[in-house]
């Protein structure tokens, strides 16, 4: 028995420190101390805890367990004092806020029932892992909200990874309602132990999972858009290379275009002066008319539209305003935003019959807000719900997608995205803050 009661005790002081060292390293770097010595600090930890908790006196539990995170946060995570104490004291407000909820809410359910169920070892410590799984719970919903909620796909994991911990409460208050009476250490006590401990392990396990695959997926994702980041500037490459023999070609045939103008000119013959230099003209047009800015990303991002529309007779207006300052944007979320409002503007425009028109300009406002506007026709109207629009599609699944990763794009500069209809033309204007672009 006293073994039994010696391991468990054990594996809870652990968890407690795991959940120690899981919560800070969500908020906190690691500093340059070896492994191999952080280990022994959290081990140190683990059994300074376990033996405090032997003595079995509230007081001395209360004053000294929160110095001793406090002091093995020094050998492992790097943060000034006032903050590594304030994320400290709110661990342990959690942990024991836990604890005191339960035994109220216990007390309650079970009343007299639940001081003669904790008195024995098997259920106090079943009753301890109740404590310690809905602890994890609320450390894991906290983790998550900053680092990965922006994530459509995470998130939706990140609620079916929850099932398990929920799964597992269940089970835990299952076994503590069934009454196990008697300070007897059975086999199938043991059995039963051994299993919810591993159960309590394996909870923690499958959340190191999750953040390995929710880290493989943006990896993924980055991957994709730097592929096609790479594309677009191949694309706009060979663009600039097939200018530049074109603009050589017409240089070198340029002396000839003055010879003739000459001689027409001296034989007077105006007309055809005329008609040599429109010419000239529509030809110096088409050499140039695929740069619109300084940015190669956006010149890409057009172009690639640009061929689009020609394709699908959309009659495709563009203006950059020239300096446009797009040097604080990362390049990929430059790609995301602009990308998905120009293929929606574009896709709506293509079923109209006639009246097929884009119109696109970006400019700088008060010299701190870059702004995109866009203006296309329509002939099936946007439905409207709420502030938003909703797709029209009937997938609406696998659609709406683009809007909503426009609309956090948006948020990580410090902008937001505004759309209207007006005369049977739907505006699309997205506004960034320059100044909160390396937010």
């Amino acid at each position: 028995m006293d073994i039994f009661v010696a391991v468990s005790n054990l594996f809870v002081c652990a968890f407690e420190v795991f959940m120690f060292w899981d919560f800070l390293r969500s908020v906190f770097i690691f500093n340059q101390v070896q492994k191999e010595i952080k280990c022994l600090v959290l081990v140190v930890l683990t059994l300074s805890i376990y033996g405090i908790n032997n003595v079995n006196i509230s007081s001395l539990n209360l004053l000294t367990i929160p110095f001793l995170f406090l002091f093995a946060s020094f050998f492992i995570f790097e943060a000034k004092l006032k903050t590594r104490i304030t994320y400290l004291l709110f661990f342990y407000i959690i942990l024991a806020s836990c604890e005191l909820f339960f035994y109220i809410l216990f007390g309650l359910i079970f009343q007299t029932k639940f001081l003669t169920a904790t008195n024995q070892p098997f259920n106090y410590f079943i009753y301890l892992y109740i404590n310690k799984i809905w602890s994890f719970i609320i450390f894991r919903i906290i983790e998550f909200i900053p680092k990965y909620s922006k994530s459509e796909m995470s998130t939706k994991l990140f609620w079916c990874f929850l099932i398990l911990p929920f799964s597992t409460f269940l089970v835990y208050y299952g076994v503590f309602g069934l009454k196990i009476s008697g300070n007897e250490i059975t086999f199938q006590k043991i059995i039963l132990s051994i299993s919810c401990l591993l159960l309590l392990l394996s909870n923690a396990l499958v959340f190191f999972l999750f953040e390995k695959l929710s880290d493989m997926m943006y990896v993924t994702k980055r991957l994709e858009l730097l592929q096609m980041k790479s594309d677009m500037e191949r694309k706009h490459y060979d663009s600039i290379e097939k200018n530049n023999r074109e603009h050589m070609s017409y240089l070198h045939d340029i002396e000839r275009y003055l010879r003739t103008i000459g001689t027409l000119a001296q034989t007077e013959n105006n007309t055809k002066v005329v008609l040599l230099l429109e010419e000239m003209n529509i030809q110096i047009q088409n050499i140039s008319k695929n740069i619109y800015s300084n940015n190669s990303i956006l010149n890409s991002i057009f172009n690639e539209r640009v061929s689009q529309c020609h394709i699908e007779k959309i009659s495709f207006d563009v203006y950059i305003e020239p300096n446009l300052k797009t040097d604080l944007i990362d390049d990929l979320d430059l790609i995301s935003m602009i990308g998905n409002l120009l293929d929606n503007a574009i896709e709506a425009t293509s079923k109209c019959k006639d009246n097929r028109s884009v119109y696109v300009r970006m400019f700088m406002a008060n010299e701190k807000f870059l702004v995109l506007r866009i203006e296309n026709t329509y002939s099936i109207k946007p439905k409207k719900f709420g502030n938003s629009f909703i797709t029209v599609k009937s997938d609406r699944k696998n659609h709406g997608i683009g809007i909503n990763r426009v609309n956090q794009l948006a948020d990580k500069y410090g902008g937001f995205l505004q759309t209207e209809m007006k005369d049977n033309i739907f505006i699309t204007s997205l506004i960034l803050s320059i100044n909160c672009s390396n937010s």
